[in-house]
């Protein structure tokens, strides 16, 4: 008499548990870091870098043209180089860091707002830097608040000075 003879395929091996686990595990990790690792977007931090450098180089035209021109500062140019006058005034600046920018986004949520179909970009950020001044390495909290124009592209619509 033939007894027949089952396959033992990679689930009957005795290998399920520990690949379920490890798929699990992996899955957790992805959620973890999706939900909590912070997105800075990069084209707007490359921007307020822009503007920051410019105002520090003295070169205010360039600063001016990535202004919104609905911006309190943004008639004109004078009233523009009043404001930064009144912000910076007349400090020398030897560095410049970007220390945060918010509101915090994480990839979760841009995943999140694609899947929905709603816009993935936040429509308004600030970026905050630390500028370092001649004066004994004193460090000066400067904030540069921008809008989402679309197409990549952001617009400086506000700018000061404030504490740490």
């Amino acid at each position: 008499m033939k007894t027949r003879q089952r396959k033992q395929f990679f689930w009957g091996a005795g290998l399920a548990v520990p690949a379920m686990t490890a798929a699990l595990m992996i899955a957790a990790a992805l959620v973890y870091l999706m939900t909590s690792v912070p997105y800075r977007p990069p084209e707007a931090v490359r921007r307020a870098e822009e503007f920051v450098s410019a105002i520090v180089s003295a070169e205010m035209e360039r600063a001016y043209t990535l202004t919104s021109r609905e911006a309190p500062f943004g008639n004109s140019f004078q009233e523009f180089v009043a404001a930064v006058d009144a912000e910076i005034g007349a400090r020398e600046i030897v560095s410049i860091r970007v220390r945060d920018a918010w509101p915090f986004q994480s990839y979760g949520n841009r995943l999140r707002r694609w899947l929905t179909g709603r816009q993935v970009e936040m429509p308004e950020i600030s970026v905050d830097f630390l500028l370092e001044t001649d004066a004994e390495g004193s460090l000066l909290p400067f904030e540069v608040r921008q809008t989402y124009l679309g197409n990549g592209t952001w617009a400086v619509t506000y700018f000061q000075v404030h504490a740490l």
